[in-house]
Protein backbone atom coordinates (compact mmCIF):
# COMPACT_ATOMS: atom_id res chain seq x y z
CA UNK A 1 0.00 0.00 0.00
CA UNK A 2 2.85 2.47 0.84
CA UNK A 3 4.74 1.80 -2.34
CA UNK A 4 1.12 2.07 -4.51
CA UNK A 5 0.60 5.72 -2.63
CA UNK A 6 4.44 6.73 -3.05
CA UNK A 7 3.86 5.69 -6.64
CA UNK A 8 0.88 7.73 -7.41
CA UNK A 9 2.51 10.98 -5.77
CA UNK A 10 5.38 10.73 -8.06
CA UNK A 11 3.39 10.10 -10.58
CA UNK A 12 1.09 13.12 -10.41
CA UNK A 13 3.72 15.11 -9.76
CA UNK A 14 6.06 14.05 -12.58
CA UNK A 15 2.68 14.99 -14.92
CA UNK A 16 3.35 18.94 -13.80
CA UNK A 17 6.66 19.21 -15.94
CA UNK A 18 6.53 15.81 -18.28
CA UNK A 19 3.81 17.38 -20.03
CA UNK A 20 2.30 15.85 -23.12
CA UNK A 21 5.11 14.72 -24.21
CA UNK A 22 30.23 -6.26 -33.79
CA UNK A 23 30.44 -5.46 -37.45
CA UNK A 24 29.84 -1.75 -37.54
CA UNK A 25 30.41 -1.35 -41.43
CA UNK A 26 26.82 -3.12 -41.75
CA UNK A 27 25.07 0.32 -41.14
CA UNK A 28 25.69 1.78 -44.24
CA UNK A 29 23.92 -1.39 -46.33
CA UNK A 30 21.38 -2.42 -44.48
CA UNK A 31 20.06 1.14 -42.71
CA UNK A 32 20.77 3.55 -45.40
CA UNK A 33 19.25 2.30 -48.63
CA UNK A 34 15.69 3.41 -47.58
CA UNK A 35 16.67 6.89 -47.52
CA UNK A 36 18.54 7.10 -50.33
CA UNK A 37 16.70 5.51 -52.55
CA UNK A 38 13.15 6.66 -51.37
CA UNK A 39 14.15 10.63 -51.40
CA UNK A 40 14.90 12.16 -47.39
CA UNK A 41 13.24 10.83 -44.51
CA UNK A 42 10.58 12.79 -43.08
CA UNK A 43 12.05 11.32 -39.27
CA UNK A 44 13.91 13.70 -36.91
CA UNK A 45 17.53 13.21 -37.06
CA UNK A 46 20.50 13.83 -34.47
CA UNK A 47 24.21 13.78 -35.26
CA UNK A 48 26.21 10.71 -33.85
CA UNK A 49 28.09 12.02 -30.54
CA UNK A 50 31.81 11.30 -30.69
CA UNK A 51 33.60 9.34 -27.80
CA UNK A 52 36.46 11.92 -27.76
CA UNK A 53 37.32 15.61 -28.10
CA UNK A 54 40.92 16.39 -29.05
CA UNK A 55 41.71 20.34 -28.72
CA UNK A 56 45.03 21.08 -31.01
CA UNK A 57 46.91 23.50 -30.01
CA UNK A 58 49.54 22.96 -32.32
CA UNK A 59 53.26 21.71 -31.59
CA UNK A 60 52.24 18.60 -30.63
CA UNK A 61 49.73 19.55 -27.77
CA UNK A 62 46.62 18.18 -27.08
CA UNK A 63 43.31 18.37 -24.22
CA UNK A 64 41.53 15.09 -24.94
CA UNK A 65 37.57 14.54 -22.95
CA UNK A 66 35.31 12.08 -23.11
CA UNK A 67 31.79 13.09 -24.26
CA UNK A 68 31.22 16.69 -24.09
CA UNK A 69 33.08 19.27 -23.39
CA UNK A 70 31.77 21.41 -19.78
CA UNK A 71 32.19 24.86 -18.93
CA UNK A 72 33.41 25.79 -22.25
CA UNK A 73 31.69 27.34 -25.48
CA UNK A 74 34.50 25.52 -27.64
CA UNK A 75 32.11 22.55 -28.09
CA UNK A 76 29.08 24.71 -29.70
CA UNK A 77 32.01 26.64 -31.62
CA UNK A 78 33.18 23.62 -33.21
CA UNK A 79 29.43 22.81 -34.48
CA UNK A 80 28.51 25.64 -35.64
CA UNK A 81 31.62 26.28 -37.96
CA UNK A 82 31.21 22.63 -39.27
CA UNK A 83 27.24 23.21 -39.99
CA UNK A 84 28.88 26.09 -42.10
CA UNK A 85 31.45 24.24 -43.56
CA UNK A 86 28.91 21.46 -44.43
CA UNK A 87 26.15 23.77 -46.06
CA UNK A 88 28.67 25.72 -48.47
CA UNK A 89 30.71 22.31 -49.01
CA UNK A 90 32.67 21.92 -52.07
CA UNK A 91 34.09 18.93 -51.22
CA UNK A 92 37.87 17.37 -52.32
CA UNK A 93 38.63 13.51 -51.77
CA UNK A 94 42.58 12.94 -50.30
CA UNK A 95 43.49 9.33 -50.82
CA UNK A 96 46.21 7.99 -48.81
CA UNK A 97 45.47 10.85 -45.96
CA UNK A 98 45.07 9.58 -42.11
CA UNK A 99 44.40 11.71 -39.21
CA UNK A 100 48.25 11.63 -38.59
CA UNK A 101 48.70 14.49 -41.24
CA UNK A 102 46.22 16.70 -40.42
CA UNK A 103 47.32 17.39 -36.78
CA UNK A 104 49.88 20.30 -37.13
CA UNK A 105 47.73 22.90 -36.90
CA UNK A 106 45.39 24.43 -34.44
CA UNK A 107 42.71 22.18 -34.72
CA UNK A 108 39.50 20.67 -32.88
CA UNK A 109 39.14 16.17 -33.62
CA UNK A 110 36.34 14.48 -33.17
CA UNK A 111 36.69 10.86 -32.65
CA UNK A 112 34.32 8.45 -32.72
CA UNK A 113 33.70 5.12 -31.26
CA UNK A 114 32.83 3.31 -34.46
CA UNK A 115 32.94 3.80 -38.43
CA UNK A 116 30.12 6.13 -38.83
CA UNK A 117 28.08 6.49 -42.21
CA UNK A 118 29.17 9.62 -43.75
CA UNK A 119 25.52 10.56 -45.88
CA UNK A 120 23.85 9.72 -42.59
CA UNK A 121 25.95 11.81 -40.31
CA UNK A 122 25.63 14.98 -43.44
CA UNK A 123 21.92 14.59 -43.57
CA UNK A 124 21.49 14.98 -39.58
CA UNK A 125 23.74 18.10 -39.90
CA UNK A 126 22.06 19.83 -42.77
CA UNK A 127 18.37 19.81 -44.01
CA UNK A 128 19.80 20.74 -47.42
CA UNK A 129 20.04 18.28 -49.83
CA UNK A 130 23.73 18.35 -50.72
CA UNK A 131 26.35 16.61 -52.92
CA UNK A 132 27.78 14.27 -50.72
CA UNK A 133 31.03 12.90 -50.94
CA UNK A 134 31.34 9.34 -52.15
CA UNK A 135 33.35 7.95 -49.28
CA UNK A 136 31.21 5.61 -46.83
CA UNK A 137 32.30 6.18 -43.29
CA UNK A 138 34.34 8.26 -41.38
CA UNK A 139 35.78 7.92 -37.65
CA UNK A 140 37.32 11.34 -37.09
CA UNK A 141 36.14 14.84 -37.88
CA UNK A 142 39.12 17.45 -37.94
CA UNK A 143 38.37 21.12 -37.70
CA UNK A 144 40.73 23.22 -38.68
CA UNK A 145 39.47 27.28 -38.31
CA UNK A 146 41.37 30.20 -40.10
CA UNK A 147 43.31 33.20 -37.90
CA UNK A 148 42.81 35.97 -39.76
CA UNK A 149 40.71 37.26 -42.65
CA UNK A 150 40.69 35.87 -46.10
CA UNK A 151 42.62 32.57 -44.65
CA UNK A 152 41.13 29.57 -45.18
CA UNK A 153 39.27 27.21 -42.94
CA UNK A 154 39.36 23.61 -43.71
CA UNK A 155 37.01 20.55 -42.41
CA UNK A 156 37.89 16.85 -42.67
CA UNK A 157 36.42 14.19 -42.59
CA UNK A 158 38.27 10.99 -42.24
CA UNK A 159 37.92 7.05 -42.79
CA UNK A 160 41.11 6.32 -40.62
CA UNK A 161 41.14 2.63 -41.63
CA UNK A 162 41.20 3.31 -44.99
CA UNK A 163 43.41 5.79 -44.85
CA UNK A 164 41.16 8.51 -46.92
CA UNK A 165 39.19 11.83 -46.27
CA UNK A 166 37.36 14.43 -47.97
CA UNK A 167 37.73 18.23 -46.94
CA UNK A 168 36.11 21.07 -47.84
CA UNK A 169 36.91 24.92 -47.49
CA UNK A 170 36.07 28.36 -47.60
CA UNK A 171 37.56 31.70 -46.33
CA UNK A 172 34.55 32.88 -44.13
CA UNK A 173 35.60 34.53 -40.88
CA UNK A 174 33.02 34.85 -38.42
CA UNK A 175 32.72 31.69 -36.92
CA UNK A 176 36.40 30.51 -37.79
CA UNK A 177 37.53 33.40 -35.77
CA UNK A 178 35.13 32.58 -33.04
CA UNK A 179 36.14 28.97 -32.90
CA UNK A 180 40.47 30.24 -32.66
CA UNK A 181 39.94 32.42 -29.76
CA UNK A 182 37.80 29.75 -28.35
CA UNK A 183 40.45 26.93 -29.03
CA UNK A 184 43.09 30.09 -27.28
CA UNK A 185 40.87 30.40 -24.10
CA UNK A 186 40.47 26.85 -23.61
CA UNK A 187 44.20 26.53 -23.39
CA UNK A 188 44.73 28.68 -20.70
CA UNK A 189 41.81 27.60 -19.07
CA UNK A 190 43.70 23.89 -19.11
CA UNK A 191 47.04 25.06 -18.73
CA UNK A 192 47.20 22.49 -15.32
CA UNK A 193 45.26 19.65 -16.70
CA UNK A 194 46.98 16.21 -18.24
CA UNK A 195 48.83 16.66 -21.80
CA UNK A 196 48.68 14.64 -24.53
CA UNK A 197 50.64 14.82 -27.31
CA UNK A 198 50.12 12.68 -30.87
CA UNK A 199 51.86 9.25 -31.25
CA UNK A 200 52.21 9.83 -35.01
CA UNK A 201 53.86 13.11 -34.52
CA UNK A 202 56.42 11.42 -31.89
CA UNK A 203 57.57 9.13 -33.91
CA UNK A 204 55.60 6.04 -31.48
CA UNK A 205 55.49 3.80 -34.42
CA UNK A 206 54.36 1.03 -32.20
CA UNK A 207 50.91 2.14 -32.93
CA UNK A 208 48.99 0.86 -35.65
CA UNK A 209 47.25 4.57 -36.11
CA UNK A 210 47.74 7.69 -34.17
CA UNK A 211 46.93 7.33 -30.67
CA UNK A 212 46.84 10.56 -28.34
CA UNK A 213 49.18 9.66 -25.18
CA UNK A 214 48.26 11.12 -21.45
CA UNK A 215 51.81 12.49 -20.21
CA UNK A 216 52.66 14.70 -17.42
CA UNK A 217 55.91 16.59 -16.50
CA UNK A 218 55.92 15.39 -13.09
CA UNK A 219 57.42 11.73 -11.66
CA UNK A 220 53.81 10.95 -10.87
CA UNK A 221 50.29 11.83 -11.94
CA UNK A 222 48.13 13.05 -8.68
CA UNK A 223 44.18 12.65 -9.60
CA UNK A 224 41.04 12.15 -6.85
CA UNK A 225 39.54 8.69 -6.33
CA UNK A 226 36.38 8.17 -6.86
CA UNK A 227 33.29 6.08 -4.02
CA UNK A 228 29.82 5.23 -4.93
CA UNK A 229 27.79 7.41 -3.21
CA UNK A 230 24.96 5.49 -0.92
CA UNK A 231 22.38 4.51 -1.98
CA UNK A 232 18.87 4.62 0.15
CA UNK A 233 18.72 1.87 2.53
CA UNK A 234 15.18 2.44 4.55
CA UNK A 235 12.43 0.82 2.59
CA UNK A 236 10.34 3.98 2.08
CA UNK A 237 13.44 5.88 0.93
CA UNK A 238 14.03 2.43 -1.68
CA UNK A 239 9.98 3.08 -2.99
CA UNK A 240 10.55 6.24 -3.22
CA UNK A 241 13.72 6.46 -5.36
CA UNK A 242 12.14 3.63 -7.91
CA UNK A 243 8.81 5.60 -8.08
CA UNK A 244 11.35 8.15 -8.93
CA UNK A 245 13.43 6.61 -11.17
CA UNK A 246 10.23 4.95 -13.18
CA UNK A 247 8.18 8.59 -13.49
CA UNK A 248 9.25 9.31 -16.93
CA UNK A 249 8.67 6.80 -18.83
CA UNK A 250 5.12 6.71 -18.77
CA UNK A 251 2.57 8.94 -20.31
CA UNK A 252 0.56 11.25 -18.24
CA UNK A 253 -2.36 8.92 -19.24
CA UNK A 254 -1.15 5.82 -17.93
CA UNK A 255 -0.47 5.07 -13.79
CA UNK A 256 1.24 1.84 -13.40
CA UNK A 257 0.42 -0.53 -11.19
CA UNK A 258 3.81 -1.37 -8.64
CA UNK A 259 4.74 -4.39 -7.16
CA UNK A 260 7.70 -6.00 -5.46
CA UNK A 261 8.65 -9.24 -7.05
CA UNK A 262 10.34 -12.35 -4.94
CA UNK A 263 13.39 -11.32 -5.55
CA UNK A 264 12.82 -7.39 -4.07
CA UNK A 265 12.77 -5.78 -7.65
CA UNK A 266 10.11 -2.85 -7.60
CA UNK A 267 7.99 -3.73 -10.95
CA UNK A 268 6.07 -0.88 -12.59
CA UNK A 269 3.49 -2.19 -15.54
CA UNK A 270 1.81 0.46 -17.74
CA UNK A 271 -0.35 0.07 -20.76
CA UNK A 272 2.71 0.39 -23.03
CA UNK A 273 6.03 -0.20 -20.77
CA UNK A 274 7.37 -2.60 -17.68
CA UNK A 275 9.74 -0.64 -15.69
CA UNK A 276 11.81 -2.55 -13.40
CA UNK A 277 14.59 -0.73 -10.38
CA UNK A 278 16.21 -2.74 -7.56
CA UNK A 279 18.57 -3.18 -4.86
CA UNK A 280 20.88 -5.04 -7.23
CA UNK A 281 21.90 -0.80 -9.14
CA UNK A 282 19.95 -1.73 -12.26
CA UNK A 283 17.42 0.52 -13.67
CA UNK A 284 15.29 -1.64 -16.98
CA UNK A 285 13.03 -0.49 -19.15
CA UNK A 286 10.94 -2.96 -21.74
CA UNK A 287 8.44 -1.53 -24.05
CA UNK A 288 5.95 -3.40 -25.89
CA UNK A 289 4.06 -0.77 -27.62
CA UNK A 290 3.47 -0.34 -31.25
CA UNK A 291 6.55 1.14 -33.18
CA UNK A 292 6.20 5.06 -34.13
CA UNK A 293 7.41 4.76 -37.85
CA UNK A 294 9.41 2.72 -40.65
CA UNK A 295 12.82 3.87 -42.38
CA UNK A 296 14.94 3.61 -39.56
CA UNK A 297 18.45 4.77 -40.21
CA UNK A 298 21.63 5.29 -37.86
CA UNK A 299 20.74 9.08 -37.11
CA UNK A 300 17.14 8.71 -36.97
CA UNK A 301 17.50 5.83 -34.50
CA UNK A 302 19.94 7.99 -32.31
CA UNK A 303 17.71 11.17 -32.31
CA UNK A 304 14.74 8.57 -30.93
CA UNK A 305 17.39 6.92 -28.22
CA UNK A 306 18.73 10.93 -27.26
CA UNK A 307 14.98 11.68 -26.83
CA UNK A 308 14.50 8.96 -24.68
CA UNK A 309 16.92 8.98 -22.50
CA UNK A 310 15.54 12.54 -21.80
CA UNK A 311 12.59 10.68 -19.58
CA UNK A 312 15.26 9.28 -17.34
CA UNK A 313 15.22 11.81 -14.55
CA UNK A 314 18.25 10.38 -12.53
CA UNK A 315 20.56 9.59 -15.59
CA UNK A 316 23.59 11.78 -14.78
CA UNK A 317 25.35 14.11 -17.32
CA UNK A 318 28.28 12.87 -17.39
CA UNK A 319 28.25 10.52 -20.01
CA UNK A 320 29.50 9.69 -23.55
CA UNK A 321 28.43 7.43 -26.70
CA UNK A 322 31.01 4.55 -26.51
CA UNK A 323 29.41 1.80 -29.27
CA UNK A 324 26.69 1.39 -31.30
CA UNK A 325 25.90 -2.33 -32.53
CA UNK A 326 23.57 -4.03 -35.52
CA UNK A 327 21.76 -6.36 -33.41
CA UNK A 328 18.69 -8.90 -35.52
CA UNK A 329 16.31 -6.81 -33.92
CA UNK A 330 17.75 -3.16 -33.94
CA UNK A 331 20.44 -0.88 -32.94
CA UNK A 332 22.01 -0.86 -29.79
CA UNK A 333 23.23 2.35 -28.56
CA UNK A 334 26.02 2.05 -25.50
CA UNK A 335 27.07 4.97 -23.18
CA UNK A 336 29.59 4.87 -20.00
CA UNK A 337 29.89 6.97 -17.71
CA UNK A 338 32.97 9.37 -17.19
CA UNK A 339 34.44 11.63 -14.26
CA UNK A 340 36.60 15.00 -15.42
CA UNK A 341 37.59 13.68 -18.51
CA UNK A 342 38.20 10.29 -17.70
CA UNK A 343 36.03 7.27 -18.60
CA UNK A 344 35.04 4.82 -16.16
CA UNK A 345 35.09 1.26 -17.27
CA UNK A 346 32.64 -1.54 -15.89
CA UNK A 347 35.05 -4.17 -14.94
CA UNK A 348 34.73 -7.67 -16.52
CA UNK A 349 33.01 -9.13 -13.67
CA UNK A 350 30.26 -6.39 -13.11
CA UNK A 351 29.55 -6.89 -16.88
CA UNK A 352 28.96 -10.80 -16.15
CA UNK A 353 26.60 -10.35 -12.96
CA UNK A 354 24.71 -7.43 -14.27
CA UNK A 355 24.22 -9.08 -17.88
CA UNK A 356 25.36 -5.62 -19.91
CA UNK A 357 28.24 -4.62 -21.63
CA UNK A 358 28.26 -1.13 -21.18
CA UNK A 359 26.42 1.39 -18.34
CA UNK A 360 23.64 2.41 -20.56
CA UNK A 361 22.31 0.59 -23.35
CA UNK A 362 19.59 1.64 -25.06
CA UNK A 363 17.78 -0.58 -28.19
CA UNK A 364 16.05 1.12 -30.80
CA UNK A 365 13.92 -0.75 -33.52
CA UNK A 366 11.74 0.12 -35.82
CA UNK A 367 12.51 4.41 -34.63
CA UNK A 368 11.28 2.55 -31.22
CA UNK A 369 13.22 2.16 -27.71
CA UNK A 370 11.96 -1.66 -26.88
CA UNK A 371 14.71 -2.11 -24.27
CA UNK A 372 16.40 0.33 -21.90
CA UNK A 373 19.07 -1.37 -19.18
CA UNK A 374 20.95 1.29 -17.00
CA UNK A 375 23.60 0.61 -14.11
CA UNK A 376 22.30 3.28 -11.46
CA UNK A 377 24.99 4.91 -9.95
CA UNK A 378 26.26 8.31 -9.05
CA UNK A 379 30.20 9.14 -7.61
CA UNK A 380 32.13 11.60 -5.98
CA UNK A 381 35.49 12.44 -5.41
CA UNK A 382 37.23 10.69 -2.56
CA UNK A 383 40.97 10.75 -1.67
CA UNK A 384 43.91 11.95 -3.47
CA UNK A 385 45.57 9.33 -5.46
CA UNK A 386 48.70 9.44 -7.08
CA UNK A 387 50.00 7.18 -10.90
CA UNK A 388 53.14 6.45 -10.75
CA UNK A 389 53.85 4.56 -14.11
CA UNK A 390 53.96 5.81 -17.23
CA UNK A 391 52.82 4.72 -20.71
CA UNK A 392 55.72 2.84 -21.80
CA UNK A 393 55.72 0.88 -18.37
CA UNK A 394 52.10 0.17 -19.17
CA UNK A 395 52.99 -1.20 -22.29
CA UNK A 396 55.87 -3.02 -21.17
CA UNK A 397 54.09 -4.73 -18.78
CA UNK A 398 51.33 -5.96 -21.10
CA UNK A 399 53.87 -7.15 -23.62
CA UNK A 400 56.15 -9.22 -20.41
CA UNK A 401 52.77 -10.49 -19.07
CA UNK A 402 50.97 -11.50 -22.68
CA UNK A 403 51.23 -15.24 -23.26
CA UNK A 404 51.76 -14.75 -27.46
CA UNK A 405 54.03 -12.27 -28.73
CA UNK A 406 51.82 -9.01 -29.81
CA UNK A 407 52.42 -7.71 -32.86
CA UNK A 408 50.76 -4.65 -32.66
CA UNK A 409 49.38 -1.64 -30.29
CA UNK A 410 45.93 -0.73 -30.92
CA UNK A 411 45.34 2.04 -28.23
CA UNK A 412 46.52 2.92 -24.64
CA UNK A 413 44.39 5.45 -22.17
CA UNK A 414 43.54 5.97 -18.24
CA UNK A 415 40.53 5.24 -16.89
CA UNK A 416 38.64 4.85 -13.95
CA UNK A 417 37.61 1.30 -13.31
CA UNK A 418 34.28 0.25 -11.63
CA UNK A 419 33.91 -3.18 -10.46
CA UNK A 420 31.20 -2.33 -8.01
CA UNK A 421 33.24 -2.69 -4.69
CA UNK A 422 32.30 1.08 -4.02
CA UNK A 423 36.01 2.47 -4.46
CA UNK A 424 37.42 3.21 -8.04
CA UNK A 425 40.77 4.45 -9.69
CA UNK A 426 42.67 4.77 -12.28
CA UNK A 427 44.24 1.95 -14.36
CA UNK A 428 46.12 2.22 -17.42
CA UNK A 429 44.19 0.24 -20.43
CA UNK A 430 46.52 -0.71 -22.89
CA UNK A 431 44.86 -2.76 -25.94
CA UNK A 432 47.00 -4.89 -28.18
CA UNK A 433 46.12 -7.56 -30.97
CA UNK A 434 42.44 -6.42 -30.40
CA UNK A 435 42.55 -7.24 -26.76
CA UNK A 436 42.00 -4.97 -23.71
CA UNK A 437 44.97 -5.44 -20.92
CA UNK A 438 44.53 -3.50 -17.36
CA UNK A 439 48.04 -2.47 -15.92
CA UNK A 440 47.96 -1.00 -12.24
CA UNK A 441 49.32 2.36 -12.18
CA UNK A 442 51.40 1.78 -9.11
CA UNK A 443 54.95 0.31 -9.80
CA UNK A 444 55.79 -2.94 -7.42
CA UNK A 445 57.81 -5.36 -7.81
CA UNK A 446 55.12 -7.94 -9.42
CA UNK A 447 53.14 -5.15 -11.16
CA UNK A 448 49.57 -6.17 -11.97
CA UNK A 449 48.59 -7.35 -15.68
CA UNK A 450 45.21 -8.88 -16.41
CA UNK A 451 43.64 -9.03 -19.44
CA UNK A 452 39.77 -8.61 -20.55
CA UNK A 453 38.59 -11.36 -23.42
CA UNK A 454 35.69 -8.37 -24.40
Amino acid sequence: MILALIVLAVMQTGQLWLGNDSGHNFFYSLFDHSASSAGRSSQEKAVIDPETIVVGYGSNAFHLTYGKIQGSQIQQRVDAFVTEMVEEADWSTLEGVGIDALLSQKCVVYEFSFDVSLPQYLEAITEQAGNWPEMEYINYLVAVPSGGPMQKSQLYLVDGTAKQAVMTENTQTELAQQLWNAIDTYRQAHLEDLRFVSSAQSGLNIFQNNVFVPQWSQSTYPYQRLQQVKKAAEAEEMAEEAATAAAGFFATYDTPVATIDENGMYVFTGEEAIVRYGTDGMLEYYGYGESNADGQTLSTAYYVCKQFMERDATLPEAIYLSDVQLKSDGLLFCFDYYWKEMPIELSESLCTEKNISHAVEVMVEQNKVTRYRRYVVQYEADEEDWVEVDFVYAMNETISAAQETITAMDDIYLGYVEDGSGDLGLCWFVVADGTKHQVDTKRSTEQETTTESR
